[in-house]
């Protein structure tokens, strides 16, 4: 199984996307206090590779956070036409490939990190087996709004049985207390391009 975590600061609620019944799990995690998941402090983050192409260019910043991978070959940290205002943390150099149009404001970070990736693991395993309040069966491809109406930092768990396929789309994550959780549990693959994520409390 790969795994992607993705992490957002915010300044309401949290919302974590988890897991896969195929394929990626990956892990959005936006936290407005203490992490009740301990996820490593990244933004975004494969176990395997990551490729970021946002079809901007190297001054636009599309994430803003730390990126990594623990991926060891050439090639499995790419990224081009955006830039990443946070540092790049690789297992060797040689793993990431910067594009024409790639940048990073932060450092490069080199050394072992499987304890991430076996962190991010433990999680998704633990998120995939939630039961769901809300399933969408098939394809999440347009703007959608979920609400969370848990007043005591209760967690809404949402399943997708297929792909996360978004371009220039806004997902809206309300919720009633600013402790609740979302947890988005992916079948498929994830496809996030140009769109954005609103945490509403």
């Amino acid at each position: 199984m790969r795994e992607l975590l993705v992490r957002r600061p915010s300044l309401s609620a949290r919302l974590i996307w988890a897991a896969s019944l195929v394929g990626v799990a990956l892990i959005f995690a936006m936290p407005a206090h203490a992490d009740p998941f301990n996820l490593p402090n990244f933004t975004v983050f494969g176990t395997q590779s990551v490729t970021i192409n946002d079809s901007l260019d190297e001054n636009t910043i599309c994430i803003t956070g730390n990126v990594g991978t623990g991926g060891t070959s050439v090639g499995d940290l790419l990224l081009d036409k955006c830039r990443v205002n946070g540092n790049i943390s690789v297992t060797t150099g040689g793993v990431l490939s910067l594009g024409s149009h790639g940048a990073f404001s932060g450092s490069l970070v080199t050394g072992n990190l499987s304890g991430v990736g076996a962190t991010i693991s433990a999680v998704s395993s633990t998120l995939n087996g939630l039961s769901a309040n809300q399933t969408i069966s098939g394809d999440l491809a347009s703007n959608m709004t979920f609400h969370n109406n848990s007043t005591t930092g209760g967690t809404d768990v949402i399943d997708i049985t297929g792909n996360v396929a978004l371009n220039g789309n806004t997902l809206t994550f309300v919720a009633a207390n600013a402790s609740d959780k979302f947890v988005v549990n992916v079948g498929g693959n994830f496809n996030f391009a140009q769109s954005i994520i609103s945490m509403i409390s």
